[in-house]
């Protein structure tokens, strides 16, 4: 039995001993309490036994009236009786003995050998990498090792290619083939490469998509050439190629291509039959290579700003041809036909007639006409309707008509004078009241633009003295006939804008005399007005000529107008960028109308008692070609 220890003088029996945790007098009142409450069966056992032998005695606790325990009173010795018990005793022990047990057990735990832990294939192997990456150096190896082998790798033409056609990555190359004898590219020819192909555009150029990186052969073929292979290395990219020039094998056809009106060669004319097809030289000579075994075609040749042709050729027996090729604008003009003035648009050699705006039987020969820039709509002034005013006059009608149909109905007046076409607006004068009127609202200036179907007033007199188009802007001078109206010379876009008064008086007649000048004649002697000066009206002297010079553009530089005061009169070309002017022709009875059929063609009227009809001009040589007998009628003029 073990001996309890001897008190020290002074030392209650409750006292901690050395070493061992201080009991508060807290923990004390609970496990009496517990005691009370529960007691436990190991309570009534005398002693147990323990690990290292020894035996632990339950014995009464007592309490001390010395220890850290304040409690006064009853209630302190109540709590002193009940822990200082045999069954508190036992508790305490069990406790002790419990918590043995436990450390024993870890202890044995502790001495066995672990079991080694069980893990899959692709489980170890994640762990061994995750421990490397988990290491600096070897993390640091692993990288230098990758980058130094994709280095190694891409250096290598065929292992990098490989490497990016298993990736995917696909390359194109674009080859551009031409005949080897007239040296121009060629049409619809096969290019293939890499089991993926292409057929050449009208420039010879064709591409071929979606190739694999690397070692390719290119093929070129058609029948009636000779098949040419190249081997090729296809790189990432485009991969542009060497032009091709390939031999002609086949039956071939020779064609001299002409413009209509001047005689000259077309280059780039295009000729189709199937699957051969060949382009024009600067001469316009067309070179077409067949299949060996074709003796008959179909042919298409086609060209911008051309009416296209269809031959039928016999190799055997016509190995070459001439084909004269029309301009595709029509020639827009009045005709009297059963007795009836019709507006007619047909091709200039008189092929492909029709009428766009049919007479009505009431119109007499006094009709104006002019077509517009683009070609495509032409005004109309004529007596169609026999409309007359509240003073009884007879009212013109001003009608815009499409060449692919459609009439519109623009306005009807006593007079209408047209002023000029620019861009998609038609400037003209109309008179809106009878002669006898006389008040400000009497002649109005007016802008119709077809494309919306809306007019804007420009401007409005009692009488203009007056009007003229000159480089995309309108002048006209308002008289000071009209008491209550300001005479002055002005300036205006045809869209109303940028309104200007140029010279705050009288003006008495308005002319063009050259490209950039306009001279006027006043009460106060003859002015000038340069369009691309300063803006300022100044005095000058009379000039030589009072002719008024209607210039009309093209799209490019270049002005067609008439020089009446040659003898014969000439039609001639102004080019606003270099301040050259040059004579094209020269006919007795020359006159307007005159437009543009193309940019490199001109209509004009000719007049005269043997004839009335309109010719057409080309702008390089100056040779002419009559297109129809026409009814006389006027055009674009200015309004004085």
């Amino acid at each position: 039995m073990t001996q309890k220890p001897k008190k020290e003088d002074g030392q209650s029996e409750n006292a901690q001993v050395p070493g061992a945790p201080k009991l508060s007098a807290a923990l004390l009142a609970e496990l009496a309490t517990h005691n009370q409450a529960a007691p436990s069966k190991k309570l009534a056992k005398t002693g147990k036994k323990i690990s290292d032998g020894a035996t632990v005695e339950p014995k009464a606790l007592e309490a001390d009236e010395h220890s850290g325990n304040d409690a006064p009173g009853a209630a302190s010795e109540a709590t002193s009786d009940q822990l200082a018990s045999p069954e508190n005793d036992a508790a305490v022990d069990d406790i002790v003995h419990t918590e043995s047990d436990q450390l024993l057990a870890q202890s044995d735990a502790a001495a066995q050998p672990k079991t080694p832990v069980q893990r899959g294939f692709w489980r170890s192997i994640g762990h061994f990498f995750a421990r490397w990456w988990g290491s600096p150096w070897a993390r640091w190896i692993t990288i230098i090792v990758i980058v130094g082998t994709a280095i190694t790798l891409g250096s290598i033409p065929t292992t990098r290619y490989a490497i990016l056609n298993f990736l995917g990555v696909r390359a194109s190359a674009t080859v551009t083939v031409f005949d080897s004898d007239t040296r121009l590219p060629l049409k619809n020819i096969q290019v293939e490469a890499g089991g993926q192909s292409g057929f050449t555009n009208s420039n010879g150029l064709a591409k071929v998509a979606h190739l694999r990186l690397g070692k390719q052969t290119v093929t070129i073929k058609r029948f009636g050439y000779k098949t040419v292979s190249q081997n090729i290395v296809a790189g990432w990219g485009s991969n542009p190629l060497q032009p091709f020039y390939i031999v002609a094998t086949g039956s071939q056809y020779t064609l001299k291509v002409t413009d209509y009106v001047s005689g000259m060669g077309i280059a780039n004319v295009e000729a189709d039959s199937g699957q051969a097809s060949a382009t024009s030289d600067k001469n316009g000579v067309i070179t077409l290579t067949l299949d060996n075994n074709v003796t008959q075609a179909d042919v298409t040749v086609q060209a911008a700003n051309y009416r296209t042709e269809q031959l039928h050729i016999n190799l055997l027996s016509t190995p070459a041809g001439l084909l004269s090729l029309v301009p595709s604008a029509k020639e827009i003009y009045a005709a009297k036909q059963n007795n009836i003035y019709n507006i007619v648009a047909s091709d200039i050699d008189g092929k492909n007639q029709s009428v766009i705006l049919a007479g009505t039987g009431r119109e007499n020969a006094n009709i104006a006409l002019a077509v517009n820039p683009a070609h495509d709509h032409a005004a109309v002034i004529s007596t169609r309707d026999t409309i007359r005013d509240g003073d009884n006059y007879l009212l013109n009608t001003l009608s815009v008509v499409g060449l692919n149909g459609g009439t519109q109905t623009v306005v009807r007046a006593e007079q209408i004078k047209l002023i000029d076409w620019i861009g998609t607006r038609l400037v003209f004068e109309e008179a809106v009241a009878g002669v006898s009127a006389s008040n400000s609202q009497r002649y109005k200036l007016i802008a119709y633009d077809y494309s919306t179907n809306t007019q804007v007033q420009l401007a409005n007199a009692n009488q203009f003295n007056g009007i003229l188009s000159a480089q995309g802007q309108i002048y006209y001078a308002v008289s000071s006939t009209d008491p209550t109206t300001h005479a002055a010379f002005w300036r205006v876009r045809p869209d109303g804008s940028s309104r200007q008064n140029l010279y705050n008086n009288e003006v008495w007649a308005v002319f063009r005399t050259d490209f950039n000048t306009i001279t006027m004649q006043s009460p106060s002697g003859w002015l000038s007005y340069a369009i691309n000066g300063n803006g300022n009206v100044q005095l000058a002297s009379q000039p030589a000529s009072i002719q008024n010079r209607f210039y009309l553009p093209n799209s490019s530089t270049q002005n067609i107008w008439i020089n009446s005061q040659d003898s014969p009169a000439s039609v001639n070309i102004y080019d606003s960028a270099t301040g050259n002017n040059k004579k094209l022709t020269s006919q007795t009875g020359l006159g307007t109308p005159v437009y543009w059929l193309n940019d490199a063609t001109a209509v004009y009227r000719v007049a005269t008692a043997q004839e009335t009809a309109d010719y057409a001009v080309n702008t390089s040589n100056g040779h002419t070609k009559k297109i129809a007998d026409v009814v006389n009628t006027s055009g674009l003029t200015p309004a004085n």
